[in-house]
C-alpha cells in the first residue's frame, strides 16, 4: 500500500528581534490503495520537525515556478529572505508604512 508524505502546516516563528529563526513541520501521512485512486487511511499529524532556519540556510532546492515559467534554484537562506519580504509587504499594504534602507518597515 503507497504512503504520501504530505505537509500540511509549515509555520515560522521570529520569537524576538536577533533570536534565532524556527521552523516548525507537521508531516501528515496518506495511505493510498495500490491503485493510488483511493484513500485508506490519514495520519494527520504522523511527525513534527522544528529546525532553525540558519540550520537550513545552506540546502539548495530547485523547482519550476509556473509564473517565471523556469527552473529556479534558491537557498534555505534565499528562501527564508523572500518569505520574510513578501510578508512584510503585505503587512505595509495592510497596516501602511515605509521600508526603510535596512529594509525594516516603520509607521
Amino acid at each position: 500500500m503507497p504512503t504520501q508524505l504530505r505537509i500540511p502546516k509549515i509555520s515560522i516563528e521570529v520569537p524576538r528581534v536577533g533570536d534565532d529563526i524556527w521552523v516548525h513541520i507537521t508531516v501528515q501521512k496518506v495511505e493510498w490503495d495500490n491503485g493510488k485512486a483511493n484513500i485508506i487511511n490519514v495520519t494527520p499529524r504522523s511527525d513534527f520537525i522544528h529546525d532553525t532556519a540558519a540550520n537550513t540556510a545552506q540546502k539548495r532546492s530547485t523547482i519550476f515556478d509556473p509564473i517565471l515559467q523556469k527552473e529556479v534554484t534558491f537557498s534555505g537562506y534565499g528562501l527564508h529572505l523572500g518569505i520574510e519580504k513578501m510578508c512584510m509587504e503585505l503587512v505595509q499594504d495592510h497596516s501602511g508604512g515605509e521600508f526603510d534602507e535596512d529594509g525594516l518597515l516603520w509607521l
